[in-house]
């Protein structure tokens, strides 16, 4: 009696880990630091589109919280206070990207973590909708009954030495099974790399198309990364329909040394892409292109094209090549002499690199504690009985 107690107790609170969470309502001064009050309409605030009702919030990336949970943090205080109500709307994306340069893998971050917390609910097409707390208060009283039965046997000392010895009685070994979805390989390799940092994972990379498939071995996997660009694919097979909640949404930027790099090309320098296929060469033009148009690159060569006649002629028409990889591991013996040659003639090499933005990268290290912790994961227990 007193061990299921025990479990069922340890269960809810694990379950509403992060549904009671403290809130601070927060306006930006002149100085560019968050203050308690309202705020001016001058002021540069978070204000909700179509919602706004008595308060404004706003974010500062000073704050050594996390901005996603900053921004999660005060929409819950704006439901707890009732200042949002069941079914309002909250921002999309674009709004907040173009108002507020909050990026969307950090929105999606904050709107997930809320979603989780039974705050809100996500409709495709749509939009983000307040829900209400039903979850948060029905856990909670959960967790008070179970409470109520075991005081009737224990006392507090007992009951505390208890719970310890249940959780000491398990020893852990998890493993987060993490699928990278993506139509792009070159994408997919460098959110590969990026989500290789974290530690407790196993990563398996699939095309959309194999999800499209409904293979029943992807679906054995944890948490589903992708690009928030291809969710509208993944959202129309049932199976991942069913999974919804194990989909993270991420964003990718360009690393600080390709940054770098962009900012050394000259003006009028004719650009060629060393890359694998013409989606991401298409991708590249449009993305670079929004940043300077004099980056957009003109031509690409496809990696495993080891016909040097034809890397020739596009070394030829560049004056700067950029490339996805070393080129060492990229190109035979042959063209990289001719690489050589070209860049002992004045030709300039640019390494460009992708990584998840910071915003995703912090949203998928609290995916990868929440499931550890719920014990979602594969696990291999031990009894120390």
């Amino acid at each position: 009696m007193i061990h299921a107690l025990l479990t069922l107790l340890y269960s809810c609170f694990i379950l509403c880990w992060e549904l009671v969470q403290p809130h601070k309502v927060f306006c930006l001064n002149q100085t560019g630091h968050l203050e308690f009050g309202s705020c001016l309409p001058d002021q540069h605030v978070m204000q909700r589109s179509s919602f706004v009702k008595n308060s404004d919030f706003v974010i500062s990336a000073d704050q050594n919280e996390p901005i996603y949970k900053q921004l999660a943090n005060q929409i819950t205080a704006a439901i707890n206070d009732g200042v949002f109500r069941p079914g309002d709307r909250l921002p999309t994306g674009k709004e907040m990207l173009e108002k507020y340069k909050i990026s969307r893998g950090t929105l999606n971050a904050a709107y997930k973590q809320l979603a989780k917390n039974g705050l809100i609910t996500v409709t495709q097409g749509k939009g983000t909708f307040v829900r209400g707390h039903e979850t948060a208060s029905h856990s909670i009283e959960t967790i008070d009954y179970y409470l109520d039965e075991l005081s009737k046997l224990l006392s507090l000392d007992e009951l505390e030495a208890l719970i310890y010895r249940q959780l000491q009685q398990y020893s852990r070994s998890a493993t987060v099974r993490i699928a990278v979805v993506e139509s792009c390989p070159e994408i997919q390799s460098f959110m590969v790399e990026s989500l290789s940092s974290f530690k407790d994972i196993s990563i398996s990379a699939y095309q959309v198309e194999q999800l499209l498939e409904e293979s029943p071995s992807i679906m054995k996997n944890d948490l589903f990364v992708s690009e928030q660009s291809n969710l509208a694919r993944l959202m129309s097979t049932d199976q991942m329909s069913e999974k919804k909640d194990s989909i993270a949404p991420v964003a990718l930027t360009y690393c600080s040394d390709s940054l770098c790099g962009f900012a050394a090309i000259p003006s009028g320098a004719s650009i060629g892409l060393l890359c694998n296929t013409r989606k991401f060469f298409e991708t590249c033009r449009w993305e670079l292109s929004e940043i300077d148009s004099a980056l957009m690159p003109n031509s690409f060569f496809p990696i495993g094209n080891h016909s040097s006649a034809d890397f020739s002629v596009f070394l030829a028409k560049s004056t700067v090549v950029l490339t996805i990889g070393e080129p060492d591991r990229l190109l035979c013996e042959e063209q990289l002499q001719l690489l050589q040659e070209w860049a002992d003639r004045g030709g300039q090499i640019i390494l460009l690199k992708k990584t998840l933005d910071k915003g995703s990268m912090l949203y998928i290290g609290d995916c990868i504690r929440e499931l550890l912790m719920r014990g979602s994961t594969k696990r291999t227990y031990v009894s120390s009985k």
